[in-house]
């Protein structure tokens, strides 16, 4: 097989028409997605990726979300993307990414490819919010392979060890069990994957949707950007320090066979 590596530049451009493909096939059916994270982030402080970063995140109501992977069950949105979840066997995360198969991301990997993230929100409960904290931190920790020798590294590397034994995606369809497991109620969050309890909000911020540029495209998200971008970030409109400026350091590869037209 023949491997490319890709710029970065080259990785973003991938990427980009993903979430283009992605965001013409929920308009196409009528399914409400938002830019969410960083990605939001990205469109309203440097209408497009973030220069240090490299991910895209969107989310989707549970109702939403199972509706769109049901559809990417049965049609795809082009030869070259597929869908895997955990809901379909293909994917160890509890939720979905929407893959380039035409990329590697890792040369001595299968990682699948460069993908989009495709969050569900679920109905919020405190007390399942932290249980499913303490299931992600494991999950990350044992997909985790370059330590650092800080107290947040060893911490990892000790979830690690203690959990060799579990299997990642029982782990993941034991934290979708506890976040299905909720009763409708008014807030909302990202009970799969969040980070921290920032991450909740009343439903009704998902009822009306604006548009936001990216990358020169318009893209759907939350009318109320300015509330969901203060209550995850802060004072978001602020640049971080340099040292601050996290990126994934994702080295990727083109292995399609057709040519490959993004410098």
């Amino acid at each position: 097989m023949n491997y490319i590596k890709l710029t970065s530049s080259q990785i973003k451009g991938i990427e980009f028409n993903i979430l283009k493909d992605f965001a013409t096939f929920c308009d196409k059916h009528k399914i409400p997605y938002f830019l969410a994270y960083g990605t939001l982030l990205g469109a309203v402080r440097h209408k497009g990726f973030i220069p240090w970063d490299d991910d895209i995140d969107v989310v989707m109501l549970r109702s939403d979300y199972n509706r769109f992977s049901e559809l990417m069950n049965k049609e795809s949105i082009s030869s070259h993307l597929e869908w895997r979840s955990i809901e379909n066997g293909k994917w160890y995360e509890p939720f979905g990414k929407l893959f380039d198969i035409r990329t590697t991301a890792y040369k001595n990997e299968n990682k699948g490819g460069l993908w989009i993230d495709v969050f569900p929100l679920d109905y919020y409960d405190e007390k399942v919010l932290k249980k499913n904290l303490l299931l992600r931190k494991i999950h990350i920790a044992k997909t985790t392979t370059h330590f650092s020798l800080n107290k947040k590294g060893i911490a990892k590397l000790f979830l690690k060890v203690l959990f060799y034994r579990k299997n990642l995606f029982d782990l993941s369809k034991n934290i979708l069990s506890k976040a299905l497991s909720v009763k409708k109620n008014d807030r909302i969050s990202n009970m799969v994957w969040a980070s921290d309890d920032r991450d909740v909000f009343d439903i009704s911020l998902f009822e009306n949707i604006s548009e936001v540029s990216f990358e020169g495209d318009k893209f759907k998200t939350v009318a109320e950007w300015d509330k969901y971008l203060k209550q995850i970030y802060g004072n978001y409109m602020e640049l971080p320090p340099e040292n601050q400026r996290q990126s994934h350091s994702l080295d990727a590869y083109w292995i399609g066979t057709e040519p490959l037209n993004i410098d």
